[in-house]
């Protein structure tokens, strides 16, 4: 078990667009941790996508995802000595992407 998240093409989440891995529940602690220590005002990524490693049909809508991109960008500026929190933003941030280009909102499963 862990936490992934997914950009569907539709509202019937069938076909995905884009998805990444973001880990399990250790990864999702550490992840947490790491960015609380570089960009504590990181609300989106703290408060809706590293809160648990388990949020299973939670969901980012456009503005949140315009935000949370904020705060990837912030946050690859502030962890260039992680390359783990380094991945995750990378990862994480060409979801985001994709979400605004198809203006849909990313899901987590």
């Amino acid at each position: 078990m862990g936490l992934d998240a997914t950009v569907y093409a539709d509202d019937d989440n069938e076909t995905k667009i884009a998805s990444v891995r973001i880990g399990n529940l250790a990864n999702v602690v550490r992840l947490r941790e790491s960015i609380r220590e570089r960009l504590p005002d990181a609300t989106v990524l703290l408060s809706k996508v590293l809160h648990s490693a388990f949020h299973s049909g939670d969901s980012l809508q456009k503005e949140e995802v315009v935000r949370a991109k904020i705060e990837v960008e912030k946050l690859i500026e502030r962890c260039s000595d992680d390359a783990f929190v380094k991945e995750f933003a990378a990862g994480f941030g060409r979801l985001l992407n994709t979400a605004l280009q198809h203006n849909r909102p990313v899901t987590f499963t």
